[in-house]
Protein backbone atom coordinates (compact mmCIF):
# COMPACT_ATOMS: atom_id res chain seq x y z
CA UNK A 1 0.00 0.00 0.00
CA UNK A 2 1.08 3.44 -0.66
CA UNK A 3 -0.26 6.52 1.79
CA UNK A 4 -1.73 8.80 0.05
CA UNK A 5 -2.18 6.71 -3.27
CA UNK A 6 -5.56 4.98 -3.04
CA UNK A 7 -5.40 4.18 -6.57
CA UNK A 8 -1.87 2.34 -6.18
CA UNK A 9 -3.41 0.37 -3.20
CA UNK A 10 -2.95 -3.59 -3.82
CA UNK A 11 -4.53 -3.41 -0.28
CA UNK A 12 -7.62 -1.47 -2.16
CA UNK A 13 -7.25 -3.41 -5.46
CA UNK A 14 -7.84 -7.07 -3.18
CA UNK A 15 -10.76 -5.14 -1.47
CA UNK A 16 -12.60 -4.44 -4.54
CA UNK A 17 -11.27 -7.37 -6.99
CA UNK A 18 -9.74 -5.76 -9.09
CA UNK A 19 -7.82 -6.94 -12.51
CA UNK A 20 -4.70 -7.81 -12.23
CA UNK A 21 -4.57 -9.19 -8.60
CA UNK A 22 -3.23 -12.14 -7.66
CA UNK A 23 -5.54 -15.09 -5.78
CA UNK A 24 -9.02 -15.00 -4.50
CA UNK A 25 -10.25 -10.77 -3.00
CA UNK A 26 -10.70 -10.90 0.22
CA UNK A 27 -12.81 -10.95 1.53
CA UNK A 28 -14.82 -13.09 -0.67
CA UNK A 29 -16.91 -10.66 -2.78
CA UNK A 30 -20.48 -12.82 -1.23
CA UNK A 31 -19.46 -11.40 2.05
CA UNK A 32 -17.36 -8.34 0.68
CA UNK A 33 -17.04 -4.71 2.25
CA UNK A 34 -20.36 -2.13 1.52
CA UNK A 35 -19.44 0.47 -0.80
CA UNK A 36 -19.10 2.90 2.25
CA UNK A 37 -16.57 0.81 4.36
CA UNK A 38 -14.39 0.59 0.51
CA UNK A 39 -15.01 4.54 0.54
CA UNK A 40 -13.62 4.82 4.39
CA UNK A 41 -10.55 2.80 3.02
CA UNK A 42 -9.94 4.63 -0.16
CA UNK A 43 -10.39 7.98 1.96
CA UNK A 44 -8.19 6.33 4.74
CA UNK A 45 -5.30 5.96 2.08
CA UNK A 46 -5.34 8.85 0.52
CA UNK A 47 -4.98 11.14 3.88
CA UNK A 48 -1.70 9.23 4.33
CA UNK A 49 -3.02 6.10 6.13
CA UNK A 50 -2.14 7.18 9.76
CA UNK A 51 -2.59 4.61 12.06
CA UNK A 52 -3.95 6.37 14.79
Amino acid sequence: MEAGRPDASSLLANRTGAEGIDGTPMPPPAGGLSEDRLEAVRAWIAGGAPCD
